[in-house]
């Protein structure tokens, strides 16, 4: 999810698979591409307490910018040193949100090869979703087939432009790789599950340091991998055939 990454799941869909309120994002569409610039849900707390599914823009703009022109947007925190860092650190504080998520996309080959390198999908196991109704199937999804959402930790800012208009973006917690991941990046998103996420969003500005256990590669036996073809190079490019297992391939027969 450093760079790429998938929501295929309508709008009322995931928030009531996630126990959350849709804000702006009732006409949310499925996405099979989500990349940097583009506005994307994320799941933060409403004054009254809710969980609310809100419109950002990925890329995080720090607060005290006024105009994006003024800094290059910010798609990745460093789980280690964001709250060190001071793009991030009031952020970290203030702005904690989950970043709602099917699958992210990593990619496997060499530099120095002249082989296109191979897109992977990479999700945490969960159960099939009939994307539509958000009914559980009672089963494992698939590789290529929707399952139930995960939350990855990210933190937003709220930065205004020169006529004054507001404008929220986001940035995704990396951490090292757990053993599935390392073969394809030297980072991955930083992903939680029950009690830590709901500490990520609901713990007090003044208690920060406290969480920073929880900023660790998520285990890899939860999760899953396949590769797919390359469609997702082009981020033009937006429908479940992104998703779907590559073709094994053809090997010339020797008789």
């Amino acid at each position: 999810m450093c760079g790429r990454y998938q929501l295929a799941l309508p709008g009322r869909t995931l928030a009531s698979l996630l126990d959350a309120r849709l804000g702006a994002f009732d006409a949310q569409e499925p996405t099979w591409n989500a990349a940097p610039t583009q506005v994307l849900p994320i799941l933060a707390l409403a004054e009254d307490g809710a969980r609310i599914l809100e419109p950002a823009t990925w890329g995080l703009v720090p607060g005290w910018s006024r105009a994006s022109g003024g800094i290059r947007p910010l798609i990745n925190a460093r789980a280690e040193t964001a709250l060190e860092k001071p793009a991030f650190r009031d952020a970290m504080r203030t702005g904690r949100v989950l970043v709602p998520t099917t699958g992210f996309y990593e990619w496997q080959g060499s530099k120095a090869s002249k082989a296109p390198k191979v897109p992977y999908v990479i999700r945490v196991r969960g159960e099939a979703i009939e994307p539509e109704t958000g009914t559980r199937l009672g089963r494992a999804a698939e590789p290529g087939e929707p399952a139930e959402p995960f939350l990855v930790a990210g933190i937003s800012t709220t930065w205004i432009d020169r006529d004054g208009v507001p404008h929220v973006s986001y940035a995704v917690l990396t951490t090292d790789p757990n053993e599935l991941c390392a073969p394809l990046h030297d980072r991955m998103p930083v992903i939680l599950a029950g009690d830590d996420a709901t500490s990520w969003l609901q713990t007090p500005e003044e208690e920060t340091e406290q969480l920073l256990p929880l900023l660790a590669s998520f285990p890899s036996e939860l999760m899953e991998t396949w590769a797919v073809e390359p469609f997702v190079n082009d981020v033009n490019r937006n429908g479940r055939e992104l998703v779907a297992p590559a073709a094994p391939p053809v090997v010339d027969s020797l008789f």
